[in-house]
């Protein structure tokens, strides 16, 4: 009834908050690119990722209508507040979740990556790997996007502490 319900009345339903992702010039396969793997990615929308709302057209140009996941930025000092094991298992689940459906986030810096209740989501995907792979390939993907951005994450808060943007309750 509530898919019938949203399907029907859209507008009563959107979220207060929306991103309007708009297409960059010379960017059209990329654009195609996201849309393709929100489809395929359809499950974990609102969970794991944003939810895709669908296409718009804005200042006559295609852009993506998404919901606002919230949360923190993980490249900032309120996103950088993790234990550098918790910040792995968060991101392991996301990632994991993602490249279950056959998914590689090939844009993997912080800023792509918010820590919202708890867990971490995944933004942005005009970069991916969508070529079929096998389990074993689909884990090391996994392992060796979490150490990527692990050293990232450690890196960046060590800048952070150092500079006075960030410091940890003893």
């Amino acid at each position: 009834m509530r898919r019938w319900f949203e399907s029907a009345f859209p507008e009563w339903t959107l979220p207060s908050s929306l991103v309007l992702k708009t297409q960059k010039k010379g960017w059209e396969d990329e654009f195609e690119v996201e849309k393709a793997t929100y489809a395929k990615l359809k499950p974990l929308q609102g969970i794991v990722i944003p939810k895709l709302y669908g296409q718009v057209s804005y200042d006559k140009t295609r852009s993506l209508l998404l919901s606002d996941v919230g949360g923190v930025n993980l490249s900032t000092p309120a996103g950088s507040l993790l234990e550098l094991s918790e910040f792995r298992r968060l991101l392991r689940q996301a990632l994991t979740a993602i490249a279950q459906f056959g998914v590689e986030h090939g844009d993997q810096k912080l800023d792509n990556y918010h820590l919202v209740d708890g867990k971490i989501m995944v933004v942005d995907f005009e970069v991916v790997n969508n070529e079929p792979r096998s389990e074993e390939q689909l884990k090391l993907t996994v392992e060796s996007g979490e150490d990527w951005l692990a050293d990232w994450y450690d890196r960046n808060r060590y800048y952070m502490l150092e500079t006075g943007q960030l410091s940890i309750p003893a």
